[in-house]
C-alpha cells in the first residue's frame, strides 16, 4: 500500500481459485472478511499508546524473568504479582529470559513481557483500548472494493488486556492493520485503504469514479510517528536480537515489525499452527510503501517464514518503484536491442510501460517514429502499441505518462485511429467529425484539458 495515499497497489490470497473453473470452495476474501490474532505486529499500538499518551518512560528498564504474573488491582490497573493469579501468566516466546533490559530493547526483541511492564508502569487498559479505537480496531474500514468484519475486542479482563497489547485475546483483520500502520509509517495521519483506482464508462471512456485518499483520523502526533519509526528501525538494525534483522535489505534502510500469534478454535489455541507475520515500511527515511504479510503455517515450518523469497520481492519492490536513491538498489534497464530503420519497415514495439522516460527517449531514438507523449509524468504507465506489436517507421508511438495535467496535442495530420487510441489511453472523449484526417480542433494545442473539456475535431479525405 502507499503509505500517504492509501492506494492499494496488490492484494493477495491464498489458497485461492482458478475463475476459469467454477470449483470455489469459498468466497471468502481472507485479508478483510477473517478476523485473526495478530501477534507481536499489534505491540507497536501498545507502544505508540505510551509514547502519546506521555506517559512512556524512556529510561527505564526492568528485569526480564521470561514471565509475568499479571496482578489486577480493584480499579482494573495491572500490577505484577508474587505468584500466579486467576489472571493468568504471560510468557516471552519460547520462556526466554533477557536480564536487565530497556523498553526499546523489549520492541525489538518482542518481548511480551514488556507488553505487561508497559500496561503496570506506564499506561492502563483503558488507555490501550481509547488508542485502539482510534487506530480503527473493532470497527470496519468500509472500503471500496471489499466487505470486510470489525473484528472482535476482548480486553474485559487484566489478563485479556495485556494479551490484547500483545495480540492474543482480541481478533483484527489484515485491512485494520494496514490502516492503523499508515498512522505510524506515515506522520500520524490514518488513511483508508482503497482498491478502485477509477471506473470509465466503456462506451465514451468517461471517468465516473475516481479513488481518492481519505485520511480517517489521526490517532496520534508525527513526534511519536517519527519515535514508533526509530524503534521499527532497531527490530531490523539489531543484528543479535531483533527479530526483523532477516529482513534487512542491501543498499536500502527499512523499518518492520514482526509477530507470531498462537490460532484460536472452537477447542481453543491450537497446539501446531501459528501465524506468522511481518510488516515493512519502506524506505526508513521516509516511508513510501508499506508491505504486510501474515501466514498461517505448522510452528515448525513457519519460523521466519519464507525470508528469502520476501526479501526477493521486497528487493524488486524497491528497483520497480525507485525508492531508493542508492544507484545500486536501481534496477538496470533493460538492454536496448539496436533498431535500422534504414533496413526494416517494421520494427516490433519494445516493453516500455514502468520505464523512466529517459529510457524510453534512449530507446525510440533508435526508431523512426513519432512520439506523442500524454501527460506530465517520469514514467509510462500506458503505450500503444503495446509491447512486441509492430509498428511502422514513421508511426506514432503513443505513452501515456500520468492520468491528469494533460496539454492538447496538435492532432494535425492524425488519422481517426490515432484520435482514438487517444480516446482510450487517457479517458478524455473526443467529438470526431468525418473521416481521414485531422484538419480542425477546436483547442489550441498545450492548452490545458481534463475530463470536463469538451474535444471535438474535424477530419478531411483530401489531407
Amino acid at each position: 500500500m502507499e503509505v500517504e495515499t492509501g492506494r492499494m497497489l496488490a492484494w493477495d490470497c491464498w489458497p485461492t481459485f482458478d475463475p476459469n473453473y467454477l470449483e470455489i470452495e469459498n468466497y471468502l476474501d481472507y485479508g478483510s472478511e477473517i478476523m485473526y490474532e495478530p501477534g507481536s505486529t499489534m505491540k507497536s499500538f501498545t507502544y505508540a499508546a505510551a509514547i502519546d499518551s506521555g506517559n512512556y518512560d524512556y529510561n527505564m528498564t526492568y528485569y526480564d524473568k521470561g514471565y509475568f504474573n499479571i496482578g489486577v488491582d480493584g480499579n482494573g490497573h495491572i500490577y505484577e504479582a508474587n505468584g500466579e493469579t486467576e489472571n493468568g501468566t504471560v510468557y516471552n516466546a519460547r520462556g526466554r529470559a533477557y536480564g536487565e533490559v530497556t523498553l526499546a530493547q523489549a520492541y525489538y526483541r518482542s518481548m511480551n513481557v514488556g507488553i505487561a511492564t508497559i500496561l503496570s508502569r506506564c499506561i492502563t487498559p483503558q488507555i490501550l483500548e481509547e488508542y485502539l479505537d482510534r487506530f480503527g480496531f473493532f470497527q470496519r474500514v468500509n472500503t471500496d472494493a471489499v466487505n470486510d468484519v470489525p473484528g472482535d475486542k476482548n480486553m474485559y479482563y487484566g489478563g485479556d488486556a495485556v494479551s490484547t497489547g500483545y495480540g492474543q485475546a482480541s481478533s483484527v483483520t489484515a485491512l485494520q492493520m494496514f490502516q492503523a500502520y499508515s498512522a505510524i509509517l506515515g506522520d500520524g495521519n490514518m488513511v483508508k485503504p482503497y482498491f478502485i483506482d477509477r471506473i470509465e464508462n466503456s462506451y465514451n471512456n468517461q471517468v465516473i469514479y475516481q479513488g481518492k485518499t481519505e485520511i480517517v483520523g489521526a490517532p496520534i502526533s508525527a513526534s511519536t510517528a517519527q519515535q514508533m519509526r526509530d524503534l521499527m528501525r532497531g527490530v531490523v538494525a539489531d543484528e543479535e536480537y531483533g527479530t526483523g534483522k532477516y529482513y534487512n535489505l542491501p543498499n536500502i534502510e527499512i523499518i518492520a515489525k514482526t509477530g507470531t500469534g498462537q490460532v484460536a478454535t472452537p477447542y481453543g489455541y491450537s497446539d501446531s499452527l501459528v501465524t506468522s507475520s511481518a510488516v515493512i515500511g519502506i524506505p526508513y527515511s521516509h516511508p513510501k510503501i508499506m508491505y504486510y504479510m501474515c501466514i498461517q503455517a505448522p510452528y515448525s515450518e513457519n519460523m521466519n517464514y519464507q525470508v528469502d523469497n520476501v526479501k526477493q520481492y521486497l528487493q524488486k519492490l524497491v528497483q520497480y518503484l525507485h525508492l531508493s536513491d542508492d544507484p545500486d538498489a536501481v534496477a538496470p534497464e533493460p538492454e536496448i536491442h539496436n533498431v535500422d530503420p534504414s533496413s526494416s519497415y517494421k520494427n516490433p514495439m519494445p516493453e516500455l510501460v514502468n520505464h523512466s522516460m529517459s529510457y524510453v527517449n534512449s530507446v525510440l531514438n533508435a526508431y523512426n517514429i513519432r512520439k506523442i507523449v500524454l501527460g506530465n509524468g517520469t514514467s509510462v504507465i500506458k503505450q500503444y502499441p503495446e509491447s512486441g506489436e509492430m509498428i511502422t517507421q514513421n508511426g506514432k508511438a503513443f505513452l501515456l505518462t500520468s492520468t491528469e495535467n494533460f496539454t492538447m496535442p496538435d492532432m494535425t495530420g492524425w488519422s481517426r485511429k490515432d484520435v482514438t487510441v487517444f480516446w482510450q489511453l487517457t479517458g478524455l472523449s473526443v467529438k470526431i467529425d468525418g473521416y481521414g484526417y485531422v484538419v480542425e480542433q477546436n483547442i489550441a494545442a498545450g492548452e490545458p484539458i481534463d475530463a470536463s473539456s469538451e474535444i471535438s475535431v474535424r477530419l478531411d479525405n483530401a489531407s
